[in-house]
């Protein structure tokens, strides 16, 4: 039997475990990295620092390198790798997510959150038969509101067209609606659930960007959820969770079943996915705390609606969508002008952001959240100047 001592972490498996969940490794702003990270900041190789809220798309919700999730991780590492410390892994968030998840019987992980949306549209074409996958975008972005997959339109859709149209029209295997705070509230979702059931038309939502309220908001209509971000503390994971009768019925109809057991193998190298298992049920754990969610909000408000005024004051061709944890910033401007003229002063001052989107973590504190709403103000006056 091994001591204490000999089951303490190694400083390499320290170190490892902080590259892990600290620092972003690439930007989109001419590929400069960030390999450094600490709470709500990343540091270049310069040395200078910047407010993160890219956030690796919101997975890094508790911050960079916490310290519970680092704990975590550092335990995990120090364990002999063997399938049977990844099953167990994997096996701990399923038993999370199968508790929290409403309507979820089963799970099914996959490497990364794009692989994730493939197998759950080959899920429902082995489920039903037919290959047309109606993808539902949000109301915000009627450009791409409608998506269809595996087949074309015969009428091509517009904001007018009724869904129950399209529905008929396409006949698809399922809709996949996105989520994320962009979409139609639970009247829509419920009444789309209504109009699928009615033609057997399957309803899956892709929560992959959702903020955590939303992916564990309680809904029931749907047949299945496209997980993504939340669910690896900042490591690629992606995951299908559904009702029995949607994974048994896909089971049926696949040449090669996807595994339908609550521990579903999840590839890549290192033992990647349950690394990510280990980091994710870390972060998701520390959420529940008492007052973390309180203060996950109280930080979003503080800048969403900050950001709010100033586009009202000064910035009238920017438009603010989303949730007070997850928003975006667009503008109406086809060339994207607008936007990277907004995203280069940002980064001049200091806060670092993908595409205009922006996530907030528990450890955006005060002077965090003060550096990002001066920056935004100042890039949305200098956008304005500009157009």
């Amino acid at each position: 039997m091994l001591d204490a001592e000999a089951t303490r972490p190694s400083s390499a498996k320290r170190m490892r475990a902080r590259r892990l969940v600290s620092g972003l490794p690439a930007s989109p702003h001419g590929g400069m990295g960030y390999p450094k990270g600490g709470g709500a900041w990343v540091e270049d190789a310069g040395r200078s620092r910047y407010v993160d809220c890219d956030l690796r798309d919101g997975a890094l919700i508790a911050g960079h390198a916490h310290p519970t999730v680092l704990a975590a991780l550092e335990d995990f590492l120090a364990m002999r790798a063997t399938p049977a410390r990844d099953a167990e892994a994997l096996a701990a968030l399923t038993t999370y997510l199968l508790s929290r998840v409403s309507g979820a019987a089963r799970v099914l992980y996959t490497p990364c959150p794009t692989s994730a949306i493939i197998q759950a549209e080959a899920m429902a074409r082995a489920a039903t038969g037919r290959r047309p996958i109606l993808h539902l975008g949000p109301q915000a972005d009627p450009g791409q509101r409608f998506r269809v997959t595996g087949a074309v339109f015969r009428h091509t859709p517009t904001e007018d067209t009724a869904l129950a149209e399209i529905l008929d029209d396409l006949a698809p295997a399922a809709v996949i609606l996105a989520t994320g705070g962009e979409t139609a509230g639970t009247a829509e979702t419920n009444g789309l659930a209504a109009a699928c059931a009615e033609r057997g038309i399957l309803l899956l939502r892709d929560d992959r960007s959702s903020p955590l309220s939303a992916t564990f908001d309680g809904e029931t209509t749907a047949d299945g959820r496209i997980l993504g971000s939340i669910l690896g503390g900042g490591l690629p994971i992606g995951a299908v969770t559904g009702t029995a009768a949607f994974f048994e019925t896909a089971r049926r109809g696949m040449a090669t079943a996807p595994p339908t057991a609550e521990i579903a193998p999840s590839g890549g190298p290192d033992g990647a996915a349950p690394i990510a298992a280990v980091a994710g049920l870390a972060t998701l754990q520390l959420l529940e705390q008492p007052g973390a969610q309180a203060r996950l909000h109280e930080a979003g408000r503080a800048i969403f609606q900050s950001v709010d005024r100033a586009i009202k004051a000064m910035a009238p061709a920017a438009r603010l969508s989303g949730t007070e944890e997850r928003f975006r910033i667009s503008f109406e401007d086809g060339a994207g002008l607008g936007l990277r003229r907004f995203s280069d002063v940002l980064l001049a001052q200091g806060v670092v952001q993908r595409g205009g989107v922006f996530n907030v973590s528990l450890a955006h504190d005060t002077e965090a959240i003060s550096q990002t709403v001066a920056a935004i103000a100042n890039a949305l006056e200098s956008s304005a100047q500009m157009a």
